[in-house]
């Protein structure tokens, strides 16, 4: 899914950073960090160059940790295409690229992603990264997934546990993909349903079982893909 192109290593609150571009989409380029809460204070955000908004400056080290993380990620990828500026954040939380700009951002545990294109290329990325926990995802199978997609995972060679994670987390990534379109009329997880996985190639198909605006209407189908590494999944539609 993703060719990398380097990897840095370092000490301190990032310890790598690794940058490529999605396979398949040369021009969508990704940057991929770990980072440890431990090392994180408020000072860092003056020293990598990246304002905290005043709505995070009482919540906690956590929240803040994982904010500078990703727009860090966000920073460091965009300045690699050559644009010094760094994502926003509206009032809804979501991210605000630069002019000319799109991408999209996640964090889960002690790592985050940023995903980014330019606009020019007209395609809308949605990424989602998930720390995959051992018995957590179990009690809301039904909420996130229909009968016919818990048995199409059972029919894979992945681990139930996973392709739960997996249902859930490439339907986050459409979500996000669709935004810019759909903006505040939220989507539910079962107005979309995996119809197919692949999981040879990585792709997953997706198809719409209402319709959300003029375009995406009930039956539009898209094909995302995803990573399942030893303890987490990547997960992107473009």
């Amino acid at each position: 899914m993703f060719t990398k192109q380097f990897t840095k290593y370092s000490r301190g609150f990032v310890h790598t950073l690794q940058c490529g571009f999605v396979t398949a989409h040369p021009e969508v380029k990704y940057c991929i960090v770990d980072f440890d809460p431990e090392h994180y204070n408020d000072r860092l955000f003056d020293s990598l160059a990246i304002q905290l908004p005043l709505a995070l400056k009482q919540s906690c080290i956590k929240r803040k940790a994982e904010y500078l993380a990703v727009r860090y990620a966000a920073k460091g990828i965009l300045s690699m295409a050559g644009c010094k500026h760094i994502p926003g954040t509206a009032m809804d939380r979501s991210p605000v690229w630069p002019v000319g700009w799109c991408g999209s951002l996640s964090h889960s545990n002690n790592s985050a992603i940023a995903l980014i294109a330019s606009e020019a290329i007209g395609v809308m990325p949605g990424v989602d990264l998930e720390f995959l926990r051992k018995n957590e995802i179990l009690g809301v199978a039904g909420l996130l997934a229909r009968d016919e997609e818990l048995a199409l995972i059972k029919h894979t060679n992945i681990d139930y546990e996973n392709g739960l994670y997996l249902l859930f987390s490439i339907k986050e990534s459409l979500f996000k993909s669709l935004y810019p379109e759909l903006g505040e009329r939220k989507a539910g997880f079962k107005d979309v349903r995996v119809i197919g996985i692949d999981t040879i190639s990585g792709d997953v198909t997706l198809e719409l079982t209402k319709t959300l605006s003029l375009y995406y209407v009930e039956g539009f189908q898209i094909t995302g893909k995803y990573i399942i590494d030893t303890n987490m999944i990547i997960t992107l539609v473009l």
